[in-house]
């Protein structure tokens, strides 16, 4: 089983807060992990700072996405958005996971970076980007902790 945490980062520009949530699975960032699978992919566009260029969701934009709320921003195809793009503009740099919910447990899978989809002309293939598996109560309880800390702050 995968561990699952978050890190909310509090960002301050022009009086404007923003909050991301970092993404933390078995210690390392789920960026981190991108950046270094996506490295090989984007070399051979020539576009290596592409690679791992997400920032986290808002915490309550993530949650929502991630409990399958009625305010998620799921695609048709039941797929989550979990990061975006480091620049901060919704859907620049899109990355989404298929979550499926079992009995005891939660998985991550069907890894795509909506701009190199199959349809793309430069698809990124994630199959062999290992799929993340969780205890289900422990991925809830991480979630509620994550809305709980947010909206404390």
């Amino acid at each position: 089983m995968n561990k699952l945490d978050f890190e909310i980062r509090k960002d301050v520009i022009n009086e404007y807060t923003t909050f991301s949530t970092q993404i933390i699975i078995d210690g390392t960032n789920l960026i981190d992990s991108l950046k270094d699978y996506e490295l090989p992919l984007a070399k051979k566009e020539g576009s290596e700072n592409i690679a791992g260029a997400y920032d986290g969701l808002d915490p309550k934009v993530l949650f929502a996405n991630l409990t399958n709320s009625e305010n998620n921003q799921n695609s048709e195809d039941d797929k989550s958005d979990i990061l975006d793009c480091e620049c901060g503009s919704p859907g620049c740099w899109t990355f989404m996971i298929k979550v499926i919910e079992k009995q005891d447990t939660v998985i991550w899978t069907g890894f795509e970076q909506i701009h190199r989809s199959k349809d793309s002309t430069n698809y990124w293939d994630y199959s062999d980007f290992k799929d993340f598996e969780f205890d289900k109560d422990e991925y809830f309880e991480k979630l509620n902790d994550l809305i709980t800390t947010h909206n404390t702050q």
